[in-house]
């Protein structure tokens, strides 16, 4: 698991085709093998070497289109084995949970659509996206263990013939949401994209091209895909300024861990100024924003100020936006989901938030992205010495300056 290795085994693969992928993932099992008499630090090293060993192959692409039209027995066999794997290290610890859902999600953007909807989402459409077993599956488990009941239900489906509603998983409610873990929050964020960019992409490309039938044929397919996606998750939008509040629960939860910051915050900053092709941020301040995306980035930074800032005092809750106070039912509201005093770990990750607000938002939407409670908080932090974040506060300070950019002012001209 050390650093530096994984990238090489992604090297070689890309570069030596005869080095067989089925024998490099044999011998990945063996040499990672967990047993019960390693210390902690011994099994965390081996699950990481799994991991990483994962995620070299998923990145050297041996499973990507190409290989999989020269050979698709092997290519779905290693998928199905690698995709085994991740669910396997997803379950087994909470602390891997995250490194292990990206790489799900690398795995997803590299091999063909084919493969997504014949041997993925089928396996993680449960645990990662708190997806229902279909009607069908239900009876049929039921009638598994002798359930009369599920028994006719099942031979009255079958009489009836053949319904593709019966056979689907069905979606998580929306409330749900609330009760996602992070890291299924982080998949599911994911899994929209993929399914709005890459394959809206796809379907762009294609459109436009006549094509012979097995084009054609793939575009259906890629078209089926997309809409089964967008069908499987709780609502057809995860991140807009009416479920920010159900997302609460789950970014609160990734506060954890910090200095590490969640992948999950990256995915929800991503719905405010997207994410480029390695679900990154962009490097460059976006010059302007939509009205329906200023919105959000308002409730976003809203939710930042009640959920990981402490409260700035009775009758002084502000709202973001040109620092104007609010109403009084709003300083009540405020006050009351910040009664209880944010943790370190909080307040550090709002800290480290704030900076990427910065360096996105345009400069008019300044004082929206950084909001009177935000640096409050800040100030409050650098003003004693005593304080535990003392030194990240004055790092803060140094990251707003870089973010804001010498020459960049809400009026556009120099400083």
């Amino acid at each position: 698991a050390r650093v530096g290795f994984g990238t090489c085994l992604a090297q070689v693969l890309s570069s030596l085709p005869i080095v067989s992928t089925e024998a490099v993932l044999d011998s990945l099992e063996k040499s990672t093998r967990v047993s019960g008499s390693l210390s902690g630090a011994e099994e965390r090293d081996l699950m990481f070497g799994r991991l990483f060993g994962y995620v070299a192959i998923i990145r050297s692409g041996r499973l990507g289109s190409e290989a999989y039209s020269e050979d698709t027995a092997s290519v779905t066999k290693c998928c199905e084995t690698i995709l085994a794997g991740l669910m396997t290290l997803f379950r087994k610890r909470k602390w891997i949970e995250e490194s292990t859902t990206e790489a799900i999600l690398d795995l997803i953007y590299a091999v063909p659509p084919k493969l997504v909807s014949s041997c993925i989402l089928p396996k993680v459409s449960g645990p990662l996206l708190g997806q229902s077993p279909s009607p069908a599956a239900q009876r049929a488990a039921a009638a598994g263990v002798g359930d009369l009941a599920a028994i006719a239900a099942a031979e009255a489906a079958a009489r009836a013939g053949p319904n593709p509603d019966d056979a689907e998983a069905r979606p998580a409610p929306i409330e749900e949401l609330e009760h996602f873990t992070p890291a299924q929050l982080m998949f599911t964020i994911g899994l929209e994209n993929y399914a709005r960019e890459t394959l809206g992409a796809a379907l762009g490309e294609s459109s436009g091209d006549a094509g012979d039938g097995e084009a054609k044929k793939g575009s259906r397919h890629v078209k089926k895909l997309k809409k089964a996606v967008l069908r499987g998750l709780p609502t057809k939008r995860i991140v807009t300024v009416d479920t920010l509040t159900l997302l609460r629960k789950p970014l609160l939860a990734a506060c954890r861990g910090y200095p590490k910051v969640h992948r999950v915050w990256t995915y929800v900053l991503g719905a405010i100024f997207s994410l480029n092709s390695n679900r990154e941020l962009h490097s460059s301040r976006f010059p302007a924003l939509s009205a329906e995306k200023e919105a959000l980035l308002q409730g976003f930074v809203d939710l930042i100020d009640s959920a990981l800032l402490p409260a700035i005092g009775p009758g002084d809750a502000v709202a973001s936006r040109g620092g104007k106070t609010a109403e009084k039912s709003t300083d009540e509201a405020q006050i009351q989901m910040s009664s209880r005093k944010p943790s370190n770990e909080r307040r550090s990750v709002a800290f480290a938030l704030s900076c990427e607000l910065l360096r996105q938002s345009p400069a008019e939407l300044f004082p929206t992205a950084l909001s009177r409670r935000m640096v409050q908080s800040l100030v409050s932090c650098r003003g004693k010495k005593e304080s535990q974040l003392y030194a990240l506060a004055g790092a803060t300070i140094g990251k707003w300056v870089a973010a804001v950019g010498p020459s960049t002012t809400p009026g556009g001209g120099p400083v």
